[in-house]
């Protein structure tokens, strides 16, 4: 688990920090950013597992992960407001790309 939060630390001060620039994207807060690529990480992680062990519907479980995950963070931070904020966008952020990606695949094989 370490080495994943090092990989993490790694992408986001690294690689991702270098791109925003004063904190925003495109006027896209660098939180959002952060959740966006965090959504897709998680979604291609479980996805890569799921598919290597051959399980029937691995779009449908990599989402149902990446939903469950952000749900559970934006309530963790509900219930923590010294430390978090919770907000909808943020949610949406992590969300909004793995479901993209798997609504066109269920599209693209006739589901």
């Amino acid at each position: 688990m370490k080495l994943v939060r090092y990989f993490l630390k790694f992408l986001i001060y690294y690689k991702i920090s270098p791109l925003l620039t004063k904190g925003d994207i495109l006027k896209i807060k660098r939180d959002k950013v952060l959740h966006f690529f965090a959504g897709m990480f998680i979604f291609s992680l479980t996805l890569v597992i799921l598919l290597f062990f051959a399980i029937a519907n691995s779009f449908a479980w990599s989402l149902f992960t990446v939903i469950i995950i952000a749900l559970t963070k934006e309530i963790y931070d509900y219930f923590n407001p010294q430390k978090h904020t919770a907000e909808l966008a943020d949610f949406i952020a992590t969300i909004i790309l793995p479901t993209l990606i798997s609504l066109l695949w269920w599209y693209s094989n006739g589901y």
